[in-house]
């Protein structure tokens, strides 16, 4: 059986799926990979195929029309297999030598969501920064810390701070038949919407699993990527368009619980605060970033005050520093710093 399909979206990602797929094809008969390519004009459709070939029991092909990242998590989830599912980039990598433990807990895992340490690893400049798991005493016995915690939800709010640089896309898989149960579908033709995968599967989330494992390999410094600071202001538009969303459905499928409320008005500030942090340190057009900014902050104060309100100090230390020449190439340089992680923890309380 199946334990864990990883969607792997790909488009014009010839020249280093093969990276991606090398660190998972062969390596466990439990493990399910589908490979989407999304419309692409260069071999990724061939390269794909050929992998397809050599592992047929093992990885599968979608070629679909391109619909954007989104729209490749949603084609994958459709037909997925295995108990758990996750998203992997064409352009980063699984720590092959973790997957056996990592499956062999999931095989005994009925958790909603499952959380594992990642890292990112910069092409440019070779740094490398660890986003690492960290079990909660008390919960974990010599018996059983092999295969990491399992907390209720209310327990894992409580922990948040401390987990909240791990809790994010890269290291975040579900298990299948609860992401489906939630009947919601990734936005398509859009950037970022990465958050909402991460995000708003938390409004029903009973049981968390930790793993002290890394999987997630994350390349950054590709000129190409959503995570480049310039393309990261030149699609801000989406990063609003995604934000809204996740506010709109909060908003109108709020929970009742007080542990998660606390919970997703740390979330959606954290997320919030990302996009304060494009239009007024990483834009040049600082003048209508402050405008852009002030424009969200309205909605948000109107809408779920709480959550503007946790953000409130931050989005004014940004304000100010978008007054500031070259703040966004000294925020880059944190960026790619191994200090970014503790500022990033700091930052987010």
């Amino acid at each position: 059986m199946k334990q864990l399909t990883i969607a792997v979206p790909a488009y014009n990602s010839e020249m280093f799926l093969h990276i991606c797929l090398d660190s998972m094809a062969g390596a466990d008969d439990r493990l399910e990979v589908i490979v989407i390519n999304d419309g692409s004009k260069d071999k990724t459709l061939e390269v794909a195929n050929s992998y397809a070939e050599k592992y047929p029991d093992q990885i599968r092909v979608i070629d679909k029309e391109n619909g954007g990242h989104g729209s490749g998590i949603n084609a994958a989830l459709e037909v997925a297999t295995g108990r758990f599912y996750k998203v992997v980039d064409s352009d980063d990598w699984v720590e092959t030598r973790n997957l056996k433990a990592i499956l062999d807990a999931l095989e005994k895992s009925d958790a909603d969501a499952v959380v594992t340490g990642y890292r990112s690893v910069n092409i440019g400049s070779g740094n490398m920064i660890s986003y690492p798991v960290e079990l909660p005493e008390g919960k974990t016995t010599p018996e059983t810390s092999a295969y990491g915690a399992e907390l209720t939800m209310e327990e894992f709010s409580q922990i948040f701070d401390q987990m909240a640089t791990s809790y994010s896309f890269h290291g975040l898989c579900y298990r299948t038949d609860f992401f489906r149960s939630m009947d919601f579908r990734m936005s398509e033709k859009v950037f970022f919407e990465d958050q909402e995968y991460a995000v708003l599967h938390f409004l029903k989330v009973q049981k968390v699993l930790l793993l002290p494992y890394y999987l997630y390999n994350y390349q950054i410094g590709s000129a190409g990527q959503s995570v480049d600071f310039s393309n990261q202001a030149k699609r801000a538009n989406d990063l609003k368009r995604v934000y809204t969303k996740m506010m709109d459905y909060y908003h109108f499928n709020k929970p009742q619980e007080d542990y998660r409320i606390r919970f997703f008005v740390k979330r959606l500030s954290i997320s919030l605060v990302s996009y304060y942090a494009v239009v007024l340190v990483k834009s040049t057009d600082k003048r209508n970033g402050r405008k852009e900014a002030e424009g969200l902050r309205t909605y948000v104060m109107q809408l779920e005050p709480s959550i503007q309100q946790y953000a409130e100090k931050r989005y004014r230390l940004m304000r100010v520093a978008s007054l500031v020449p070259f703040a966004g190439n000294l925020y880059y340089r944190l960026f790619d710093s191994k200090t970014y992680t503790k500022f990033k923890k700091t930052w987010n309380k």
